[in-house]
């Protein structure tokens, strides 16, 4: 039976190969720095930065950086 010779637990080469991020951490270095002046405390620079960063072609960057907007919403309050 062909289904009975099949396994579920991954294959050495797979299982002994390192997870890679989804993304280079230096895609967009300005993302560091904003996050920086983020926890610094300097949110209206870090703020700056990151609606510069929401024009970016790549929608990861996007991404990170409306994620990083809403935390600096989050820590200013309502």
């Amino acid at each position: 039976m062909f289904l009975a010779s099949l396994s579920l637990a991954p294959h050495a080469e797979h299982a002994a190969q390192p997870k890679v991020a989804a993304q280079p951490k230096d895609a967009a270095p300005e993302l560091g720095v904003a996050e920086s002046l983020r926890r610094s405390g300097k949110l209206d620079e870090a703020e700056a930065q990151l609606l510069a960063l929401v024009g970016d072609p790549r929608a990861a960057v996007q991404a990170q950086a409306v994620g990083k907007l809403a935390r600096i919403a989050r820590t200013r309050g309502p």
